[in-house]
């Protein structure tokens, strides 16, 4: 098998464990918006920002070096996972010692336990399954991912509709639902055959994989600020309510982001085989416009369905979140493609050059936060975002020049960025759900990325 059908089986692979279950959950939205407040899902959605911002930090990216070493050195895959396994036990005692801050917050206050809880189901999940791919059983992670998301949907019928919990019902069902799948990995995984006491205390490769994982520690925090800090920040000057709106515009990005996180998945193994050779040049090459062309298809086609999609997804005042959904489309691709970029640092095992870029990123994030949210409100989180998203992905094209140089059709994706920005400032002007003009654009879009859209659909009718 070579290294295409390779890439192609684990994408096919991973795409029935998360495209179809999380498309399902996606179509649960209108359940979501109808039962919760607009303040209670701004709640939740905080606390899952909060975790995502602890987990880099606690276990320092350990995660990462545990499938990158696995996959080059899998005789030693016990020794990396014990080291993992030593670093999530160090980590997690003090994020508990340091838990008690959330007690500073009135308005996280409530919910306490079940922080704590979500960050232990989440952390432990997420270590599994990177480690499930290094050691390549992607039909495992594959089912995990299915356990995972329809978890969430059954029990978040029972907790929201049935027994009426509200956010706790919701957070309850993520929480479950991370362990399940937690327990589906260890066990039918057999992670137990890699787990051994002894060599949790050994750290003979502790060295090693903190040295690669450090770096990304702040890589990760600045991605997370990024992400993450618009939602903080508007918090300072509007209710929890307005967040709530807010957030659930990310909710049609993510369709963009479920397919893009598919093909990063599989991508990331695929990235280190000999990295550097001409094969592999060639194939970064033929990869990046493969999966750029696929970003600019959906984005454009997204911003083209955005009225429809939240008329039917986001019920009572969640509608409004509609106006900010295509700034964080284009961010998302820009997000996108600038992890594409970061599997080149990732794999020349240069992670500290992966700092640079996302540092700047949340920089910039940040001052243009504290700018444009007081005055324009969440129109101006989103600009930020997308602004910061581009920023990092300019710096990283640069920067990845200096360890694999490969060819791109810049010319035509500028002219292709053009024709979408056009697209969203005709959506954000006319009222009507749909005009010829986006469609217009639309077939542009499509004519202008014929070669690659068509190298695409053959590879998808020949897998078919």
């Amino acid at each position: 098998m070579n290294r295409y059908e390779k890439l192609g089986k684990n994408i096919g692979l991973i795409t029935i464990g998360s495209a179809s279950s999380k498309l399902l959950n996606f179509l649960l939205l209108p359940l979501y918006t109808n039962i919760l407040t607009s303040g209670e899902y701004g709640i939740s959605d905080l606390i899952f920002t909060i975790v995502g911002l602890a987990l880099p930090f606690f276990l320092c990216v350990i995660y990462e070096p545990l499938m990158r070493f696995t996959l080059t050195d899998k005789e030693n895959a016990q020794n990396h996972f014990c080291t993992a396994v030593f670093v999530w036990i160090i980590g997690t005692g003090i994020m508990l010692l340091c838990s008690p801050v959330v007690f500073l917050s009135e308005l996280l206050k409530p919910y306490y336990l079940y922080i704590i809880l979500y960050y232990l189901g989440y952390s432990t999940y997420t270590m599994l399954s990177y480690f499930i791919r290094g050691i390549e059983k992607i039909n495992i992670y594959t089912i995990s991912g299915i356990i995972n998301t329809f978890s969430i949907i059954c029990l978040n019928i029972v907790f929201l509709v049935f027994f009426r919990l509200g956010v706790r019902g919701y957070l309850l069902a993520y929480i479950i639902s991370q362990m399940v799948s937690s327990v589906f990995l260890f066990v039918f995984g057999k992670l137990y055959k890699y787990f051994s006491v002894k060599k949790i205390f050994e750290h003979n490769y502790l060295k090693e994989m903190i040295r690669y994982s450090l770096p990304m520690v702040p890589n990760s925090i600045s991605w997370w600020i990024s992400n993450y800090s618009d939602k903080y920040v508007m918090l300072m000057y509007y209710p929890a309510s307005a967040l709530g709106i807010y957030s659930i515009s990310y909710k049609i990005p993510s369709l963009c982001s479920v397919f893009s996180q598919i093909f990063s998945t599989a991508w990331e193994i695929s990235a280190v085989e000999d990295f550097g050779s001409e094969e592999s040049k060639s194939m970064f090459s033929n990869i990046y416009e493969l999966y750029s062309t696929f970003l600019i298809v959906i984005t454009s086609f997204l911003i083209l369905s955005t009225k429809i999609l939240a008329s039917l997804l986001f019920k009572k005042d969640f509608f409004a979140a509609w106006q900010y959904v295509p700034f964080l489309l284009i961010g998302t691709a820009f997000h996108s493609l600038s992890g594409f970029l970061g599997t080149i640092f990732t794999s020349a095992k240069k992670t500290n050059n992966l700092f640079v870029s996302t540092f700047a990123g949340a920089i910039l994030n940040i001052v243009l936060n504290l700018i444009l949210i007081p005055k324009y409100a969440a129109f101006g989180a989103a600009f930020a975002t997308m602004t910061s998203y581009v920023i990092v992905y300019i710096i990283r094209l640069v920067k990845s020049r200096q360890y694999l140089k490969f060819k791109i059709d810049a010319v035509n994706s500028c002219i292709c960025l053009l024709v979408i920005i056009v697209q969203t400032f005709v959506i954000l002007y006319t009222e009507s759900y749909i005009s010829l003009i986006m469609i217009v654009c639309f077939i542009l879009i499509l004519i202008l990325r014929k070669k690659y859209v068509l190298a695409l659909a053959s590879k998808f009718i020949h897998r078919k």
